[in-house]
């Protein structure tokens, strides 16, 4: 990749991470999260990178604009490429600032502890509801 070659003194990662435990790791210690996908069910590893405090850089497209509240879309979204850059590059002059800005609360819900709950509190309404039928 000509980005790898061209940037490889500034890259700390590239590539899978031998565990979780090391992508965990990874996402933690990350800032800014561009994403450039063209398919995306859902957004799982968005989630994961925001819920590590990363701040993302997401195309107004996919599952991306139900992810985050409509108030925070304008600093999170771009269009186009050129907006794409022009915002990567004010997130990362402005590094400090941009290391303020949090939406952990936003993806905190998918926490699988509490999504577990939900899940629990529905199989066992359905169980109850399968039980009433026979």
């Amino acid at each position: 990749m000509q980005s790898q070659t061209r940037l490889a003194k500034h890259i700390v990662q590239f590539g899978y991470a031998d565990s979780f435990a090391d992508y965990a790791h990874w996402l933690w210690r990350a800032d800014i999260l561009p994403v450039t996908s063209n398919q995306d069910f859902f957004g799982g590893t968005v989630v994961e990178a925001i819920y590590c405090g990363c701040f993302p850089l997401l195309p107004h497209r996919l599952a991306y604009p139900y992810l985050i509240p409509a108030e925070y879309q304008p600093h999170c979204f771009y269009h186009t490429f050129d907006e794409l850059v022009s915002r990567l590059e004010q997130a990362i002059t402005n590094i400090e600032q941009t290391r303020q800005f949090s939406l952990r609360d936003v993806v905190v819900q998918y926490d699988w502890q509490i999504q577990a709950e939900g899940y629990d509190r529905l199989f066992a309404e359905l169980a109850g509801r399968l039980v009433k039928v026979q």
